[in-house]
């Protein structure tokens, strides 16, 4: 530990002392490849003037879940026309205000965020990333007259949590008198459930609302509609117009119909709980949020949670997906840490599957891998690295973080207003 801390104090030391031309081409890199938590601090530190300061602290407001407050800053960074000449950084500025809104369930700003996105900046995207942007387009210009989320806790609540066949967390979805499991799952950006379900849920289907979804490791494309649910109760916690991705009975169905998924709360409804503790089988959602002052370890990179933990001196970005029963790593943590990881693991490779088609991709097996996150000692054992490169989206994270993960643990505590997350004491029988 202190050999990390001491390795990131040199590095943002040595950011502090470069002319400041120097540090806007550092920090630039930090915005590009997620590294909000090292900006962050470098930022404290720098000599910049009070406009690049207000730039970075646009990216991090965003970045941290504060998505009014980035919003703020980014008025006063396009009318004062603060990096106008930098074409991808101003890219990257109208990207989040995009996102903003997105957060803010500003569905009609948010559409046409995205058209200008799409209309001035298309070159800074990748085919398959224009592609998604489209695609979101259609889903905010269906949802403009659509009011927006609203969340009112009315007591703290105690929700009982089941794994299902799967090994996937489902909780309690209540509307009326009827009570439906659902899989909680942070990896999903937009809350999904099937057209049954929507049914049974009476859920308000939108007009020409027809988007295309990709999904399983082949890259299927699935045709869904829109719906919206009225009123919803999770514990104690009533969300008025909540919105769902509906996908044909098919889709969400596996293993011959062994499997089925009725439908999964994402991380939009997620995050507007504020707080919650999942245990061994209950999910705790305060009435008040815990709102002190805590270190980040948590951002929101669009609609993707991103945790960061350490390994070998470095704080690495990776995807958080409670709907994911093994953690995965990335093609770039093997780069990153080659050498080393070619002397200790042995080639082989690991089937993938989801609604949209399987494949199989090419690993490493590592006999072990330690990290350290909120001050506690992570372990992987036997785990896989992936070889083969990522997708563009994700070319900056070091892997995606599942249950594997959580479960090395009593409890964990996610905070969103204060963008952090933390872990009981350590499992005994974990080793």
């Amino acid at each position: 530990m202190k050999t990390l801390y001491l390795l990131t104090a040199i590095a943002i030391l040595l950011i502090c002392k470069l002319p400041a031309s120097a540090q806007v081409k550092q920090l630039n890199e930090l915005v590009y490849t997620k590294q909000y938590i090292q900006l962050e601090q470098a930022l404290s530190g720098t000599n910049l003037s009070a406009n690049d300061k207000m730039l970075y602290s646009a990216f991090l407001t965003n970045a941290f879940n504060q998505p009014a407050a980035s919003n703020l800053l980014l008025k006063k960074i396009f009318a004062r026309k603060i990096a106008a000449n930098d074409g991808k950084l101003q890219f990257y500025l109208h990207r989040i205000a995009y996102d903003n809104y997105v957060k803010l369930n500003n569905y009609k700003a948010a559409q046409t965020a995205s058209e200008q996105l799409v209309k001035y900046y298309s070159t800074w995207f990748s085919k398959s990333e224009l592609t998604d942007q489209q695609e979101e387009n259609k889903i905010w210009a269906a949802l403009t007259a659509t009011p927006a989320q609203q969340v009112h806790k009315q007591a703290s609540s105690s929700i009982l949590i089941k794994k299902d066949m799967a090994g996937l967390w489902n909780i309690p979805v209540q509307q009326q008198d009827s009570n439906y499991l659902f899989v909680f799952d942070t990896g999903a950006n937009i809350s999904t459930i099937t057209a049954t379900y929507a049914q049974k849920l009476h859920l308000d289907v939108v007009k020409n609302s027809q988007v295309s979804i990709e999904g399983g490791m082949n890259g299927v494309s699935t045709k869904v509609n829109l719906g919206i649910a009225k009123q919803l109760y999770i514990g104690k916690v009533q969300i008025n117009n909540v919105l769902f991705l509906i996908f044909p009975d098919s889709a969400l169905s596996f293993a011959g119909g062994a499997y089925k998924i009725n439908g999964i709360i994402g991380l939009p409804v997620i995050k507007a709980l504020g707080e919650i503790t999942i245990g061994k089988d209950t999910m705790q959602i305060p009435l008040v949020i815990h709102t002190e002052p805590v270190p980040h370890n948590l951002a929101l990179d669009l609609l993707q949670p991103v945790i960061y933990m350490e390994y070998h001196g470095k704080s690495l970005p990776f995807t958080f997906d409670t709907g994911a029963q093994v953690t995965l790593f990335s093609d770039n943590f093997y780069k990153q840490f080659k050498p080393h990881l070619d002397s200790i693991a042995k080639k082989d490779s690991l089937h993938m599957g989801g609604a949209g088609g399987s494949r199989r991709m090419k690993t490493l097996k590592v006999p072990q891998l330690t990290f350290t996150i909120d001050h506690k000692q992570v372990l992987f054992n036997n785990t896989q690295v992936n070889l083969e490169e990522t997708q563009v989206s994700d070319k900056y994270y070091y892997g995606n973080m599942g249950q594997d993960m959580f479960a090395q643990f009593t409890s964990m505590t996610i905070n969103f207003v204060n963008s952090s997350i933390a872990f009981g004491s350590r499992k005994e029988s974990v080793k």
